[in-house]
């Protein structure tokens, strides 16, 4: 077990943490889910009033992102 694993696993199980898309014990997002979330690119949702103003999200309500 190295450093990171150890960490993880006392954050879980001293504080419940989990990861945030898939909910595997640790701080933050697992490397599987960074990953995923570094492939995802901006979304143009729209233009909206005046003058108008672009809404652009980080990615789409989906997996990962929904987690």
């Amino acid at each position: 077990m190295n450093w990171a694993s150890f960490v993880d696993a006392a954050a879980h199980l001293l504080l419940g943490a989990r990861c945030p898309g898939c909910g595997v014990a640790g701080i933050g997002a697992c490397s599987q889910c960074r990953s995923r979330l570094r492939r995802d690119r901006p979304v143009v949702l729209g233009v909206a009033g005046w003058p108008p103003v672009s809404v652009v999200a980080a990615g789409r309500y989906s997996g990962v992102v929904k987690g």
